[in-house]
């Protein structure tokens, strides 16, 4: 995985560059003006976690529709929800069990297949005064399952996952859910 560390991913030919924007609401801490404006400026689709019916009237009212004119959102109360916006036409790829992933196909120009786009949220090893890493073990070992899953549903596309892992390479659980692709 030197890729990883020193930003030069592999040689794959021929592509197409898709600029994926990814943020973690935090609980209504995020500044949507800045993130919408940086979005318009940089990116083809936007993944968001922790996103609120509420969140999605202010991202909303920024007019974001206008750029990102497709969309698949899943919000909910609290940090469960999703948003992906998109500038390409979306659809959801598979139905997601266990409300830690949303996944769409994009239909991005050039690219001779639809990717798939994929968020994905996993609870803070840390949570609740550390009491949630048992959580965290069981959610990353899901996420590898759901993962695995999305990639056999989609293949042979690429699958974009973005979002917010709580976890770095120095942990062998984040590792072995890398190992693969």
């Amino acid at each position: 995985m030197p890729w990883y560390y020193f930003r030069k991913p592999p040689d794959g030919g021929e592509h197409v560059d898709v600029r994926l924007l990814s943020a973690n609401l935090r609980l209504g801490r995020a500044d949507v003006a800045s993130f919408v404006e940086l979005a318009r400026a940089s990116a083809d689709a936007i993944t968001l976690l922790e996103m609120t019916p509420h969140w999605v009237r202010r991202f909303h009212a920024t007019g974001i529709r206008t750029v990102f004119s497709y969309s698949v959102l899943v919000p909910a109360p609290g940090a469960g929800g999703f948003g992906l916006w998109s500038r390409f036409p979306a659809d959801v790829a598979t139905p997601m069990k266990g409300g830690s992933m949303i996944a769409a196909r994009v239909q991005i120009p050039g690219m001779r297949v639809e990717p798939v786009i994929a968020s994905l949220h996993i609870i803070n090893p840390l949570a609740f005064h550390g009491k949630a890493f048992e959580e965290w073990r069981s959610g990353i070992a899901a996420a590898k399952e759901r993962m695995a899953g999305l990639a056999d549903a989609a293949d042979p596309v690429a699958v974009f996952v973005a979002g917010d892992f709580n976890s770095t390479p120095d942990m062998r659980q984040f590792r072995d859910l890398r190992i693969g692709g």
